[in-house]
């Protein structure tokens, strides 16, 4: 079982060698060199584009069998299924990862980059941009994988990574101890067309849905019976109040933790995204720390908002100085995209309106609802089915 998988790795590695190839060949054509004209957004693309999907040396040799070279969530899994497999499981991966090394999603506004073992295609790690538009933008949320032993009879088992150290619900849909809750994951109770298909399904479906429809600009109607106060003044208060946790979360360990500490297999990815990306970033911390400067009139909401504030705009003045210290790229210069080292925004101190309780709260941020039910895409590149997630225990 062990030599199958390494075998079929050696698809992965061709298939991550035809880009760069490519790309020398059509280098070696050009002789005169030309200044950089691209946009910001267009060499973005064109950098990311080539970090997307790649190889790294999850596991390695030792004298006791193996070891994983860096934290991986189901290392205790993978070492108790030892060589089981389905039969056709090996192949399924092979299809799997071809399909990941070319069909990831890729746009400024959000992407996915996945990094398998150099042997072992059963055990993966992802990393996704949040959308523009959400209180997840342009932070870098970090997922483990693994393919248990009857795949694809039962889905991948997915970890959120990205929790503040078991903190930190960023969504209905991700707990705090990482579990992913969708359909499609036979994490939910959800309809039989919903749940895991070992013909229909795929693990590019789970990780688009993860993406657009869990990272969603409201996350607190993605919780069952919410969605019917939406457009309500009681709706709009408390899903901007939820969003106020989600924003200085966001910047705390979606960003902050991730330039003081990136993950080796995506520390590439990380240093492109922001470095490229950090006068955007900038811009859209000093909006939402403007969209929660606004009064409102509901008195338990308004403090819990105030609080989220005044802790956003600390971790603001963290990430500026994290983000300074970004050396440019390779091949880029930064007189080609200057950062715009100066802010007018300043931590303060909380209000008189800021209580105890409200600081107490904010400890154990964000205090989110109990369970979800959301929409999981199908397997159809054209339909969408019902993802959602299980009840607090």
């Amino acid at each position: 079982m062990m030599h199958d998988i390494q075998l079929t790795s050696l698809l992965v590695q061709n298939a991550t060698n035809m880009d760069t190839t490519n790309t020398v060949e059509e280098s070696e054509k050009q002789t005169i060199p030309r200044p950089i004209t691209k946009s910001v957004e267009d060499k973005y693309l064109e950098i990311m584009k080539a970090l997307q999907f790649d190889t790294y040396e999850m596991i390695a040799e030792s004298e006791n069998g193996y070891r994983f070279t860096i934290s991986h969530h189901f290392e205790t899994n993978v070492r108790m299924a030892g060589d089981r497999g389905h039969p056709g499981r090996v192949k399924r991966l092979a299809q799997e990862t071809v399909t990941l090394s070319t069909s990831l999603p890729l746009s400024y506004s959000s992407s996915v980059f996945v990094r398998c073992d150099t042997d072992r295609l059963d055990i993966m790690k992802v990393l996704i941009t949040g959308p523009a538009e959400t209180p997840y933008a342009n932070g870098c949320f970090e997922f483990d994988v693994y393919f248990p032993p009857d795949y694809p009879n039962s889905p991948m088992m997915i970890n959120l990574e990205t929790t503040g150290r078991n903190t930190v619900r960023f969504n209905p849909n991700l707990y705090n101890d990482g579990k992913v809750c969708l359909s499609v994951l036979n994490t939910w109770h959800g309809r039989p067309e919903e749940k895991w298909n070992a013909h229909t399904s795929s693990f590019l479906q789970v990780l688009v849905s993860i993406q657009s429809l869990i990272l969603v600009p409201e996350p607190y109607f993605n919780e069952p019976g919410f969605e019917r106060s939406r457009g309500t003044p009681t709706g709009t208060h408390s899903s901007r109040e939820y969003n106020s946790n989600i924003y200085q979360a966001c910047v705390r360990y979606a960003m902050l933790e991730q330039l003081r500490h990136p993950c080796p297999c995506f520390q590439d990815v990380i240093h492109a995204h922001f470095w490229l990306k950090r006068n955007e970033i900038c811009s859209q911390i000093e909006e939402w720390i403007a969209e929660l400067s606004h009064p409102l009139q509901h008195e338990r909401t308004g403090r819990t908002i105030s609080f989220n504030a005044m802790v956003l705009r600390r971790q603001y003045k963290q990430l500026r100085e994290e983000l300074a210290k970004l050396t440019p790229l390779e091949g880029l210069e930064e007189a080609d995209y200057p950062f715009n080292v100066g802010s007018n925004i300043t931590p303060t101190t909380p209000s008189s309106t800021v209580t105890g309780g409200a600081t107490n709260a904010a400890n154990a941020l964000p205090t989110c609802p109990t369970g979800t039910l959301l929409q999981s895409l199908s397997s159809s590149s054209s339909s969408s089915s019902s993802t959602s997630s299980s009840s607090s225990s």
